[in-house]
Order: structure tokens, then C-alpha cells, then sequence
């Protein structure tokens, strides 16, 4: 998965096609106290465009939110714990929700560094 199309992590492109526009946000934080220590920290994506997915022309407003996992920005899995209506209706079950990042570009600039 590349983090594209507003950053939301269920996977829309296909169904939503094209936008005008795109508005997002995503929160991501680190867990409090010595949890902070466990590579897991919670995330928030907010994405409102142009139009859903149906025949309306309204801007419709996606969410999502739950915990991602990684090692190193190199390898990260995400989780979304809690989706909108609309995008649950677009994505079916967790499983399917779920996501893994593997990121080739960080190898290359961990061994350039000294």
C-alpha cells in the first residue's frame, strides 16, 4: 500500500475515482509514559472531497481511526479500528482494512547514514 488519494489507509481509490478536490488530515501520536516505548501509536485520517461514492454530488466526509505498528518507518502495518458508514459500506470487513507499508526509499537512507 502507498499512502496516496488523502491518506486514508481502507482502500477507496477504485470506488470513489477521480476528486476535484480533496481536504485531509491525518493525526498520528505517540502512546503516553513507558507505553511509548512499544513501536504501536494510535492514528486519525479525516478526508472530505467532492462526492461520495453514489450518484451524489454533496462533499462527503470519510474517517477513520485505530493503531499502526512498525519497525523503523521501514515496515508498518495499520490497523483501523473504527471507519465511517460510508466507508465500511466500501471496504466490507476488517481484514480487508488492513494494511502493510514496506518502505524501500528508508533502507536506502539508513545505510547511507554513518
Amino acid at each position: 500500500m502507498t499512502l496516496s488519494e488523502g491518506g486514508l489507509v481502507s482502500p477507496v481509490n477504485d470506488t470513489l475515482g477521480f476528486s476535484r478536490w480533496v481536504c485531509s488530515l491525518t493525526l498520528t501520536s505517540g502512546l503516553p509514559g513507558k507505553a511509548s516505548k512499544i513501536p504501536v501509536k494510535p492514528f486519525v485520517n479525516l478526508l472530505l472531497n467532492d462526492h461520495g461514492f453514489g450518484t451524489s454530488d454533496k462533499p462527503t466526509l470519510f474517517f477513520e481511526a485505530g493503531l499502526k505498528a512498525g519497525i523503523w518507518d521501514v515496515f508498518e502495518v495499520y490497523f483501523p479500528f473504527i471507519v465511517s458508514d460510508n466507508l465500511n459500506a466500501i471496504t466490507g470487513s476488517f481484514k480487508e482494512r488492513i494494511r502493510f507499508v514496506f518502505r524501500l526509499d528508508k533502507l536506502y537512507s539508513m545505510s547511507l547514514k554513518p
